[in-house]
């Protein structure tokens, strides 16, 4: 019963954190003229790669990292990494969890607003990563 008092307090703290982060998103769009739009990307090609723009993806992948890690490396067993998939493989799984055709309570509402821009600027960036 103790194993599962853990994995119960693991979800309630990460839905906790999916809370903090959604509101920090909210409140970032309403500062989006004083934030400089372009960040500074992590890998040298930002512009587009074949369906995705690198760039954009980083920026996207902000509420990405609370799970998946600041470099797509996660820190928790229960997370995959995203650094180094193939890019098909990661916007096919992507829009899976948005159609609900891939079932997943974290995942769901992370993917609800994604538009299929989004989800190939995100494969792009995370193909791009190293592993």
């Amino acid at each position: 019963m103790a194993k599962f008092r853990h994995v119960k307090n693991n979800y309630s703290v990460l839905f906790l954190v999916m809370i903090l982060l959604s509101a920090c998103s909210d409140r970032a769009e309403e500062n989006k003229s004083s934030v400089d739009p372009k960040p500074e990307p992590l890998v040298a090609s930002t512009e587009v790669s074949a369906g995705g723009n690198i760039a954009a993806g980083q920026a996207r992948a902000m509420v990405c990292r609370a799970c998946h890690g600041p470099a797509g490396i996660s820190s928790n067993d229960l997370w995959p990494n995203l650094a180094g998939q193939k890019k098909d493989y990661l916007v096919k799984q992507l829009k899976d969890f948005r159609a609900g055709i891939r079932e997943d309570a974290m995942m769901a509402p992370m993917v609800r607003d994604l538009t299929d821009e989004h989800i190939a600027d995100l494969g792009a960036y995370y193909s791009s990563l190293p592993e």
